[in-house]
C-alpha cells in the first residue's frame, strides 16, 4: 500500500499538492487557534471560539454546496462557457449570503437574552462580513482546481495565513481588544477574497457580469443535497458547544469545552488518504466481481492506518494533560479530560466508514445514516450535557462514534452479502491495540519515575508513538514475510 501511495504521488502530482497544501492551511489554521488561546483571557477566548463556530455554521449552510456544483458543471463545460457559469455561481452566492444573515438575524432574536454573556451586538458587523466574505470564497479552491492553478492557489492562502498570525503577535503586544482581532480577520479574508477573485476573472477571461436564472437554478439544484449534508456534518461536530451555548450559556465553559472536543488534524489526514487512494481499486475490485481482492485492498490500508494511528491515540489519551496544556495553555488544564475521553473515539478511524457505499454506488445509505446519527447525537450531547457536565458531552460523542461505526459496519456487510466479522481487519485489529497498550504500560512506570515537566512528557510520549510504530511495523512485515 506504501508503494501504492508513493506511485500515486508520481503519478497525480496536482492530487498530491492539494492533499499536501491543504494539510499545511488546517494545521496553520489550527495553530491560529491554539495561538488566541495562550493570548486572550478565557473568557474573551470563549466569546471568539463562539463567533467562530457560529460562522462556520452559517457559511457552510450559505454556501449550499454550490461550489460542489460549479466543480460539476465546469468539468463538462467548455472553456467558452466558464464565464457564464463562474457568475452564475457567483449571484447564486451573493443571494444565499443575504438569505444566511437573514436567518442569522431571526434565529438571534429568539437566543439574545440567552447569549447575552457572549456580548454580541457589539461584533455583529464583523460576523456579518466574515459569513459573507466566507460565503462568497467557497468556490474558489473549485475554480483554480479546474484552472490547473492550484500551486498559485495554495501560495496565496499559505501566505496571508503567514501574514494574518505575524500580524496577530503585533495584536498581541499591542493588546488589542477582541472587536480588533476579528477585525484583523476580516481585513485578511478580503484581502484573500479580492486577490483570488481578481485571479479568477483573469484565468477565465470573464470581462463582464451575465445573470442566467436557469444557470443559478441547476446550480442550486445540485449542489443543494451536498450541501445539506455538509452542513449536517458540521453540525454533528458542534452540537456539544451549540446545545451548552444554547442551555448554558457561559464563555468560560464554551473554551473549555472548545479546547477538550476538537479534531486533532492528523488524524483525520490518515484515513482519508489512505482510504481515498484505495477507492479506485476498491471499485474496480467490485466491478470485476473479485471480492477476495476487495477485502485484501481494505485489509491492507486498514492495517496501514491501525500502525500510524495506534500509537498516537494512545499517547493523546495518556498524555491528555501535557498535550492540552502545551498546545492550549496552563488555563485550560479542566479540557484535558473532555479530550481523554473525546480521542476515543479516534480509534475507530483506523477505516473509512464510507468506502463500501461508495465503491458499490449505494451513496442513500450514507445520508440516511448521517440523519439518523445527527438526530441521536443531539439528544444524546443534551442528556449526558446535563446530567454529568461538559464532560457528558464528550462521552456523548464518543458513545455516538461507536454506534455511527457498527452502523456502517453492519450496513456495508449487508450490501457484500458477508458477516460483519469479515468486513473489517478483525485479525490484526486486537492485536495492535494490545501491544499499544502494554509498550504504553512500560512508558507510563517511566513517566512516574523520570518526567517532571509538560515537555519532557511531550518528547517521552513522541519517543512511544516513534517505538511502537516500528515494532508494529516490524511486525507487521515479518507476518508479510512468512505468509
Amino acid at each position: 500500500m506504501f508503494q501504492f501511495f508513493k506511485n500515486k504521488i508520481q503519478s497525480n502530482k496536482e492530487a498530491m499538492l492539494l492533499y499536501v497544501g491543504n494539510s499545511f492551511i488546517t494545521l496553520s489554521s489550527f495553530l491560529i487557534i491554539a495561538l488566541l488561546s495562550h493570548f486572550l483571557p478565557i473568557e474573551t477566548y470563549g466569546i471568539y471560539r463562539f463567533i467562530i463556530t457560529i460562522s462556520t455554521l452559517a457559511i457552510t449552510l450559505g454556501s449550499l454546496g454550490f461550489a460542489n456544483a460549479l466543480y460539476y458543471y465546469l468539468s463538462s463545460a467548455n472553456f467558452s462557457q466558464y464565464q457564464s457559469k463562474i457568475n452564475s455561481n457567483r449571484i447564486g452566492l451573493i443571494i444565499m449570503s443575504m438569505i444566511t444573515l437573514f436567518l442569522m438575524k431571526l434565529i438571534s432574536f429568539f437566543f439574545f437574552e440567552k447569549l447575552a454573556d457572549f456580548q454580541l451586538v457589539q461584533y455583529q458587523w464583523v460576523i456579518a462580513g466574515i459569513v459573507c466574505i466566507g460565503i462568497l470564497q467557497s468556490n474558489e479552491l473549485h475554480i483554480f482546481l479546474i484552472n490547473k492553478k492550484i500551486k498559485v492557489y495554495l501560495i496565496l492562502t499559505l501566505s496571508v495565513i503567514i501574514l494574518r498570525i505575524a500580524s496577530l503577535f503585533l495584536a498581541y503586544y499591542q493588546h488589542w481588544t477582541l472587536l480588533d482581532l476579528l477585525k484583523l480577520h476580516l481585513l485578511w479574508s478580503f484581502v484573500s477574497l479580492l486577490i483570488n477573485q481578481i485571479l479568477i476573472n483573469r484565468f477565465n477571461q470573464i470581462r463582464q457580469v451575465q445573470i442566467n436564472w436557469k444557470e443559478i437554478f441547476e446550480q442550486f439544484k445540485y449542489g443543494f443535497p451536498i450541501g445539506l449534508g455538509l452542513f449536517f456534518g458540521v453540525l454533528l461536530i458542534n452540537a456539544d458547544r451549540i446545545i451548552l451555548s444554547a442551555f448554558y450559556p457561559d464563555p468560560t465553559q464554551f473554551a473549555i469545552l472548545s479546547n477538550g472536543n476538537f479534531e486533532v488534524p492528523i488524524i483525520t489526514q490518515f484515513y482519508i488518504s489512505f482510504s481515498t487512494i484505495a477507492l479506485p481499486m476498491l471499485i474496480e475490485a467490485y466491478r470485476q466481481k473479485d471480492f477476495h481482492e476487495f477485502f485484501q485492498i481494505r485489509a491492507k490500508y486498514q492495517q496501514e492506518i491501525m500502525m500510524l494511528l495506534f500509537p498516537i491515540v494512545f499517547a493523546l489519551i495518556n498524555w491528555s494533560g501535557p498535550v492540552i496544556r502545551i498546545i492550549f495553555g496552563q488555563n485550560y488544564t479542566e479540557s484535558a479530560a473532555l479530550f481523554a475521553v473525546f480521542a476515543g473515539s479516534f480509534l475507530i478511524r483506523f477505516t473509512s466508514h464510507h468506502d463500501v457505499f461508495l465503491a458499490t454506488n449505494q451513496t442513500k445509505y450514507i445520508s440516511i445514516i448521517q440523519g439518523v446519527e445527527l438526530i441521536f447525537h443531539l439528544i444524546l450531547t443534551y442528556v449526558l450535557l446535563s446530567n454529568f457536565g461538559m464532560i457528558g458531552a464528550s462521552y456523548a460523542y464518543l458513545i455516538t462514534n461507536i454506534f455511527y461505526f457498527i452502523f456502517t459496519s453492519y450496513y456495508s456487510a449487508k450490501i457484500m452479502g458477508v458477516s460483519i466479522w469479515k468486513i473489517h481487519n478483525w485479525k490484526h485489529l486486537p492485536p495492535n491495540l494490545l501491544i499499544c497498550g502494554f509498550i504504553l504500560l512500560v512508558f507510563k512506570s517511566i513517566d512516574a519515575a523520570l518526567i517532571y515537566s509538560d515537555l519532557q512528557a511531550i518528547l517521552l510520549a513522541i519517543f512511544y508513538v516513534i517505538s511502537t510504530y516500528l515494532f508494529l511495523n516490524y511486525r507487521y512485515a515479518t507476518i508479510l514475510k512468512h505468509g
